[in-house]
């Protein structure tokens, strides 16, 4: 069943919202960008100055830039199943889920954590991949 137009409103206005709920815990567990993907991205404009960083995830149009460049870093994160549990809970779908069903999901995601040999018993590398976009004035 599709949710009514007021039933679609209240969830984006939750999802809009369930971030400032949580930002302090976004902070400590969100992983950061991978160190060479950020020099690489800024190889271009190394040397001029000021610097300006645009971190957006959509198109800014192509009449005015270079041809995109596109690569891929590696950015494993070191997590423990407890500390992988902690970033999930800071996404936005996780948020704005009512505390019975969040609560049975972390649940079940640490159950499946736990019962894994590589997740269970102590450290492990989470692998992330960081994509970098990079586009620059003509």
């Amino acid at each position: 069943m599709e949710p009514s137009g007021a039933e679609n409103t209240d969830s984006v206005a939750r999802q809009a919202w369930s971030f400032g709920t949580a930002a302090a815990a976004y902070a400590e567990h969100r992983p950061g960008y991978a160190e060479a993907a950020v020099h690489w991205a800024l190889s271009p404009v190394r040397d001029r100055r000021p610097v300006r960083v645009l971190d957006l995830a959509a198109g800014t149009g192509s009449g005015l830039f270079e041809t995109p460049e596109v690569a891929e870093f590696e950015n494993g994160q070191r997590r423990t199943a407890d500390s992988l549990l902690a970033t999930l809970a800071t996404h936005s779908s996780f948020l704005v889920m009512e505390e019975p069903e969040r609560t049975r999901l972390l649940a079940e995601v640490r159950d499946f954590l736990h019962a894994r040999p590589e997740a269970g018993t102590g450290e492990f590398v989470f692998p992330l991949v960081t994509a970098v976009l990079r586009i620059t004035r003509k």
